[in-house]
């Protein structure tokens, strides 16, 4: 029987780029990572620098209804945001990370 002790860590994640602008002036990168049922949002230190007001409170309430999320709902908002192509929030990249792939996407957030 296998116990899975010696099982690889894998984590579902989305990475988004929220750009006010035509370029990448104005933009902000953030991170959703499941752990443990629960929704961890990473964003860069000065992700408000480079936006406009409202752009800044687009963010912020987003964060703050995804951050209240728990279960269910967690692999839902994932699911959603796996695919934004249209409008100012895009999905960059989304899947399932080993710890390895999990360090490497967390760079810009450290």
């Amino acid at each position: 029987m296998e116990t899975g002790i010696d099982q690889p860590l894998r984590r579902r994640y989305v990475l988004l780029r929220y750009n006010s602008g035509q370029d990448d002036h104005g933009a902000a990168l953030v991170l959703l990572v499941e752990e443990g049922g629960e929704l961890k949002i990473y964003t860069e230190e000065q992700w408000e620098a480079g936006l406009d007001e409202s752009g800044r409170e687009y963010l912020r309430e987003l964060m703050k209804d995804w951050r209240g999320a728990r279960g269910e709902r967690v692999a839902a908002i994932l699911e959603e945001l796996a695919e934004l192509s249209i409008g100012p929030l895009r999905t960059v990249e989304s899947g399932v990370a080993d710890t390895g792939k999990l360090m490497r996407l967390m760079e810009p957030f450290r």
